[in-house]
């Protein structure tokens, strides 16, 4: 069995706990983090609960007085205690208080907190990913760069991926190539990770016109290779990935993870794996 927190206190997870009138569950109206915790301990923690901050901030919400950064920690430990796990992904979900219609009746925000045992105790490139292209254009707004709780276009892009035979797939814009004159897909992302193309020379990564996710690992491997090489902000098309070498997709609770093939295209693991041993060692995890 199973235990989650909702609103710090402990319970069984199958015990029902959320009415017909939540916010989260009729609109959609909250947010979400994936944390990885390895060892009982939180890599990116800081990274995580600024992120919360400002998302809160955005939707204009408030965090309940007695959740803060130190109080969620200890909360997470107890939990895994409960839960017998030292690895695991670790769902933040919040969602608005109160009633009301699409107008919020109150700001402040509920919360329930999740975990779920993961085999490894760092981050690890994995196997390679035989990559997609969701043929539907991703729906644009500012809304778009955070973990938003609608999240209804990532399950459908995520359900036609198994449709399909992929393991993960890449969500585009609609974008105009002006030699053809016709739409073109554009990289935002993937269906949960940031993409970036990686050379010797530099990591590229998406341009944010284009409304990629505000992702943790993206914002933490800019914050600790930045000094070491180039990051770029750059437009990638579909030709831009069948030319690459390798492309990887990271998110905070993988690492970065390869892309073994996209269309006829195989790819590299080099570059993948140097920097995931980096990104170990730096966060001190080996």
């Amino acid at each position: 069995m199973q235990y989650i927190n909702f609103n710090g206190n402990i319970y069984k997870e199958s015990e029902p706990l959320i009415p017909v009138s939540n916010r989260s569950f009729r609109y959609g109206d909250g947010f979400f983090e994936s944390i990885a915790m390895f060892q009982k301990k939180f890599p990116l923690l800081q990274y995580h609960w600024n992120r919360v901050m400002r998302v809160a901030e955005f939707l204009g919400c408030r965090l309940p007085g007695r959740l803060n950064e130190e109080s969620f920690v200890q909360m997470v430990l107890d939990l895994a205690s409960v839960n017998d796990c030292v690895n695991a992904r670790v769902r933040l979900q919040f969602y608005r208080k109160g009633g009301g219609f699409y107008k919020p009746e109150e700001d402040e925000l509920g919360y329930a907190i999740e975990m779920f045992p993961i085999a490894h105790t760092r981050f690890e490139a994995g196997a390679g990913i035989h990559l997609g292209i969701y043929p539907e254009y991703k729906p644009v707004s500012s809304l778009s760069l955070i973990k938003s709780s609608s999240a209804l276009y990532y399950v459908m892009a995520a359900k036609w991926c198994a449709e399909n035979g992929y393991d993960e797939c890449i969500v585009a814009n609609a974008g105009y190539d002006e030699v053809s004159k016709s739409i073109v897909p554009v990289v935002s992302e993937a269906i949960s990770s940031n993409v970036i193309l990686p050379t010797p020379e530099a990591l590229f990564i998406v341009s944010d016109d284009e409304y990629p996710v505000d992702g943790v690992m993206q914002e933490a491997i800019i914050d600790i290779f930045g000094d070491e090489i180039e990051i770029a902000e750059a437009e990638i098309s579909e030709a831009h990935l069948l030319q690459a070498r390798e492309i990887w997709l990271v998110n905070a609770v993988q690492g970065i993870r390869w892309v073994s093939k996209f269309q006829d295209v195989t790819y590299t693991n080099t570059l993948a794996l140097q920097y995931t041993e980096l990104l170990n060692q730096r966060l001190g995890l080996i």
